[in-house]
């Protein structure tokens, strides 16, 4: 798994460390995960697409400030090797409008 984090966002608050994927093992010296994986995104602007403006239904406030947004997200993946145990799969996003006034 690659630490770096891939991001093609306009805003992108990725941590670029090199450190070493530290494997998790169980008492008995048996490494527990095949994969696993953390992503984290954030984006934002000055200036809300139409598209949106108009899916949040917020016409009547666009019209007197501009709406600055923020959108950020985590996603996490985690396949243990023991196939008794389940596959983690999360998503987590956050959106935010706030007028510029």
């Amino acid at each position: 798994n690659n630490n770096n984090n891939n991001n093609n966002n306009n805003n992108n608050n990725s941590n670029n460390s090199n450190e070493k994927l530290k494997i998790i093992y169980n008492t008995e010296g048996i490494p527990l995960l095949e994969k696993a994986g953390v992503n984290f995104s954030s984006v934002g602007g000055e200036s809300l697409p139409p598209a949106a403006v108009a899916q949040l239904q917020l016409n009547d406030l666009n019209e007197h400030f501009p709406l600055r947004y923020r959108a950020t997200g985590v996603s996490l993946v985690i396949h243990p090797i023991n196939p008794n145990i389940p596959s983690i799969h999360m998503n987590i996003r956050y959106f935010e409008v706030s007028s510029s006034k």
